[in-house]
């Protein structure tokens, strides 16, 4: 079977390339591509195996998950980095 998965916040190709990666390990997937431009995983797999879905959309919402964990972490780093050049912003 194929599907075409649409992923928020996957607007690189170093991105699409790691979500990629990540469905690529699911167990029943027989190929992946991943295309930024459109932020969407097209995915071939066998339909036969049990939980395969839900299997990669926990693998596409693991990554995304680092993603915004990360994104939060830069973003409280770049506010005190602001509060230490700026400390009148207090």
């Amino acid at each position: 079977m194929q599907k075409k998965i649409y992923v928020a916040g996957m607007f690189d190709d170093d991105t699409a390339a790691k979500v990629g990666d990540a469905v690529k390990v699911v167990s029943g997937v027989t190929n992946v591509v991943a295309n930024a431009s459109k932020a969407q995983v097209l995915v071939d797999f066998d339909e036969g195996v049990a939980g395969i879905e839900d299997a990669i959309n926990k693998a596409i919402r693991r990554y995304n998950g680092l993603l915004i964990k990360q994104g939060i972490e830069d973003a409280t780093n770049h506010i005190a980095d602001l509060l230490y050049d700026f400390p009148s912003m207090v």
